[in-house]
């Protein structure tokens, strides 16, 4: 039985749509629908939540949705795959599917999925599941207790998310095109990159701003390993050096 079953009716979902002035219903739904995947999948491996579903917590859900689940975990592809295609241990209203994209991205160690399910609206429709794998570095992150209210319903289970700088520092990646980051098939999303990463800044404080500074190089060099058998690695300074100055120069500039 889905655990937000309430919030996914359609009355629910108008009234959510109206409230907050969204402009699709569809989008509010798939929205819900994403914290109810995410807890059910929490429960069958560890994972910690980062992309969009991550910044609503930081920065409020009115000015920041998201339509799919990302999450990382140390678990290999194969054991991720493992869990994700015994969907019978999900609720039967959702059905998962392996996403094999036309043009995957490179970073071999990137699983997708698309689980299923009824629109209150009455058409068949999914959200999408990102899988980083074999997230060998720790990490920052903080649990978000049950009962959490988002829009008008409340969190199904605890979720760990990643801590406010590492957001930051995966974002500043995903600007490095072709390479660790978004693919050029894929610029349409720069727009929302930026977007997020001027939210983030603006409403950091300085240990958020080291924080991000410490997981960008991290992070950098460990996606830039995963990257065609690691070619991109002797990259992965300069390109960690530059934004993260002129971060820097931006955070500490006078009035």
């Amino acid at each position: 039985m889905l655990r937000l079953a309430r919030s996914l009716e359609k009355g629910a979902i108008a009234a959510m749509t109206d409230a907050y002035k969204f402009a699709h219903g569809d989008m509010v739904e798939k929205f819900v629908m994403d914290f109810e995947l995410q807890s059910h999948i929490a429960d069958r491996l560890d994972c910690v939540t980062r992309g969009g579903l991550c910044m609503s917590f930081h920065e409020g859900w009115a000015g920041r949705m998201s339509l799919d689940v990302d999450l990382a975990t140390a678990l290999s592809v194969e054991a991720v795959d493992a869990v994700m295609q015994r969907d019978h241990r999900m609720p039967k209203e959702i059905s998962l599917e392996r996403h094999r994209p036309k043009k995957p991205h490179p970073l071999a160690n990137l699983v997708s999925y698309k689980a299923f399910f009824d629109s209150c609206f009455g058409h068949r429709t999914h959200v999408k599941v990102d899988f980083f794998c074999d997230a060998e570095i720790a990490m920052g992150s903080q649990t978000v207790k049950a009962g959490h209210k988002v829009l008008d319903f409340a969190t199904p289970a605890d979720m760990r998310i990643l801590t406010r700088g590492w957001p930051l520092g995966d974002k500043l990646t995903a600007l490095a095109l072709d390479t660790v980051g978004l693919r050029s098939n894929r610029q349409t999303e720069v727009a929302k990159q930026v977007y997020d990463i001027g939210t983030l800044i603006r409403g950091s404080a300085m240990a958020d701003i080291a924080e991000a500074f410490d997981a960008f190089p991290k992070l950098t060099a460990m996606k830039a390993g995963k990257f065609d058998n690691g070619t991109v690695r002797t990259r992965s300074r300069p390109t960690s050096q530059s934004p993260s100055a002129a971060c820097w120069i931006w955070a500490t500039r006078s009035p």
